[in-house]
């Protein structure tokens, strides 16, 4: 089990994928996930029970 996870999304990557990876972390008890979509400028917080938080810039 993870406690902190760090995802970096590459060119080649799709992003909703990554977003279902981070969410299926976090359900099997990763308590929380940070996915960074450099591209778009976004990070994408991920935490149990809690609505995942996107920063803009």
């Amino acid at each position: 089990m993870h406690q902190f996870v760090i995802k970096l999304c590459s060119k080649s990557d799709r992003l909703q994928v990554l977003q279902d990876k981070m969410q299926e972390y976090i359900e099997n008890g990763t308590q929380l996930g940070w996915l960074i979509d450099r591209k778009q400028r976004q990070v994408f917080i991920y935490r149990p029970n809690i609505a995942v938080e996107v920063l803009d810039n």
